[in-house]
């Protein structure tokens, strides 16, 4: 059924009950176009991946996962490499202690729909966990170059006081299509506030950039109109916390289960 909640709406879920899943080398695609209709004010997504699990760990190599809008919903902890990830708005989003992502190509589709904003993350991760963890990654797309895509998109939900909604997102070594905005954060032109400010741990924060242009080069990003929540990490930061994928799942569920 459509509308029958978030629980049952994507093709493939993954329960509260499972442990310790293994996914290798298959597709998952969501057909669903976003359309909008008279009097219809239901969700219009194209949800097609839910690990909807807080105690087990995910573990996901050479997939390829296609929806619109939450096209990959995650809790808890998950790990994805070598795989690619397709959707036009928030198409990765969750409420996650820690989803890690390697050598993987983060594809946003365009859209036909006016209302819709283009953007990779919206994050509602848990309150001070790492969060969403890109790690060698390629933010690139088919979005008409007269419109900037977004990697990070905020709700403006999260507090001090929340236990999630905090926007935190770590960029580590990746690679952006030029009409990837150089703000790196949506946030209604600061109507809303991404929180937590961006720091070593938490909240967004990047650590070497670089720039796809159209001809094909490959050049560092130029930061300097980064949203002023954006953190930029440090070589201590960086091989402190991130270099490794150990480092990143070190003290985490993922590391408990040895994968």
């Amino acid at each position: 059924s459509y509308n029958k909640g978030q629980g049952y709406r994507s093709i493939f879920v993954l329960g509260p009950n499972c442990r310790n899943v293994t996914l290798k080398n298959f597709t998952i695609r969501n057909t669903h176009n976003r359309i909008v209709e008279t009097g219809d004010d239901t969700p219009d997504l194209g949800e097609s991946f839910l690990w909807n699990n807080t105690q087990g760990v995910l573990n996901c190599l050479n997939l390829k996962i296609e929806g619109n809008r939450n096209a990959v919903y995650l809790k808890g902890t998950s790990s994805f490499i070598n795989s690619t990830i397709a959707g036009d708005s928030d198409y990765i989003t969750g409420e996650v202690q820690t989803a890690y992502f390697e050598n993987c190509t983060l594809y946003t589709k365009g859209c036909m729909r006016p209302d819709v904003v283009p953007s990779v993350v919206n994050s509602h991760a848990l309150k001070d966990a790492k969060g969403f963890v890109f790690s060698s990654c390629a933010f690139t797309g088919n979005v008409k170059k007269d419109r900037d895509c977004f990697v990070v998109k905020t709700d403006g939900k999260g507090t001090e006081s929340s236990d999630k909604d905090w926007d935190s997102v770590a960029l580590l070594n990746c690679t952006y299509d030029e009409n990837y905005s150089p703000e790196l954060i949506w946030d209604d032109d600061m109507s809303l506030e991404a929180y937590p400010r961006g720091n070593a741990q938490t909240g967004v924060r990047e650590y070497n950039p670089r720039t796809r242009n159209s001809d094909g080069s490959v050049v560092a990003s130029d930061t300097g109109r980064r949203n002023v929540r954006a953190y930029t990490l440090t070589d201590d930061d960086y091989y402190q916390n991130y270099a490794t994928r150990f480092l990143v799942f070190r003290g985490t569920q993922f590391e408990s289960a040895g994968m």
